[in-house]
């Protein structure tokens, strides 16, 4: 089975249908949601 990714828009083999991104975009957002955390939880 391939997924396309929802960011960037590869082709990804998976064999679960939940899976929405590839391997680099699930690092950049994770980094994004670590820093709204931070940036939330000063204020």
């Amino acid at each position: 089975m391939t997924i396309q990714c929802e960011r960037c828009g590869t082709e990804i083999r998976s064999y679960s249908p939940m899976r929405k991104w590839c391997v680099d975009c699930r690092r950049v957002l994770a980094n994004e949601r670590l820093k709204l955390r931070n940036k939330q939880n000063k204020h």
